[in-house]
């Protein structure tokens, strides 16, 4: 369970793969501010 909780999404693998681009896409461009 811990390892779920940490992951926060491993048990929807479409959800992470759909929010992980987009995650990313949102940090490089908060992190180039």
């Amino acid at each position: 369970m811990a390892d779920t909780v940490q992951d926060g999404g491993r048990r929807k693998p479409e959800t992470t793969v759909l929010n992980e681009p987009f995650d990313i896409r949102i940090q490089k461009a908060t992190w180039k501010v």
